[in-house]
């Protein structure tokens, strides 16, 4: 199986994740389990390799905080050409943080051969500012790591009717409506168009897409939303790539108060000799601004 999966990913990617086993899953749930697996099938992807033009990405599982830097300390023999982390997605700051400071902490963002970071399965406005801080702070010491992320969130909305209006940076959320499917009182409205949020619906989704489309629900309406969502997502990146790299004035006035400290001190983490004992300073801001389950949650214990 392993073989099957290694050639498929090189002759149909050109960068692709290793065959890691993320604990906690329904059928793998002892994490002692997933990490070796996940060790073996990352060396036999290191043994047999064979497309050079091909970039295969390490893992660092983050999930379970406790055990992160342990994933690191197994894992980090192995030489590909970056990193991703997981386990970090639905508001995992402190995970998130966690992972990058054991990463920064070892040095890779500076390995020649690394050339991604790259977070699975980030979908937030908190996310987009962090990696977009993180990009930033990577260029300002020299690194040539990109920093990249990928999400379902505005193909899967649709599923339920979701249909993006609009975001907010000192909220860091997603304002949106639920377009209703089958509903004939739809029919005929007065403006015949869906709410316009970006210059693509105006050049583009205004002609093609009405509230009559929603009647029927077919694919055509439902690739409309999809792309729609899509477009309202990319905007929202494009601001936060434009705030962080703004004059500090500007960007204090944008974002809450928290998150403008927690830009700050990844700025200072990847800047510093020391990550994370910068992590450990502000970790927690960290927790504060997750939402951490139990597998996740930092533990502190106050015993005096």
């Amino acid at each position: 199986m392993r073989e099957t999966i290694l050639r498929w990913s090189e002759n149909n990617t050109n960068v692709f994740m290793n065959l890691d086993i993320p604990p906690g899953g329904k059928v793998f749930k002892d994490y002692n389990e997933c990490l070796d697996l996940s060790a073996e099938n990352f060396r036999y992807y290191v043994e047999n390799r064979d497309k050079e033009d091909t970039e295969i990405l390490n893992v660092l599982q983050a999930g379970f905080d406790s055990r992160t830097q342990e994933w690191y300390d197994v894992v980090k023999e192995f030489k590909f050409d970056g990193w991703s982390i997981g386990g970090v997605q639905g508001s995992k700051i402190s995970s998130m943080m966690y992972a990058i400071a054991i990463l920064l902490q070892g040095k890779e963002h500076l390995q020649p051969h690394n050339k991604w970071l790259h977070i699975l399965g980030t979908a937030k406005i908190s996310d987009f500012l962090i990696l977009e801080q993180l990009q930033k702070s990577l260029k300002e010491v020299g690194s040539n790591v990109q920093v990249t992320t990928d999400s379902s969130s505005p193909d899967y909305a649709v599923v339920f009717g979701g249909y993006y209006l609009n975001y907010n940076f000192k909220k860091a959320s997603f304002q949106s409506i639920n377009v209703p499917k089958h509903d004939d009182t739809f029919e005929n409205q007065t403006f015949k168009y869906l709410p316009v949020s970006t210059e693509f619906d105006k050049e583009y989704l205004r002609d093609a897409l009405h509230w009559d489309d929603t009647i029927e629900w077919k694919s055509q309406c439902t690739t409309a939303i999809r792309l729609h969502n899509f477009m309202v997502f990319k905007e929202a990146i494009d601001k936060a790539e434009y705030y962080v790299y703004a004059h500090d004035y500007m960007l204090e006035q944008i974002v809450s108060t928290d998150m403008f400290t927690l830009l700050k001190s990844l700025d200072t983490m990847v800047k510093s000799d020391n990550p994370k004992n910068v992590f450990e300073k502000h970790k927690q801001l960290y927790t504060k601004m997750s939402r951490l389950n139990k597998e996740t949650r930092v533990k502190n214990h106050d015993f005096f």
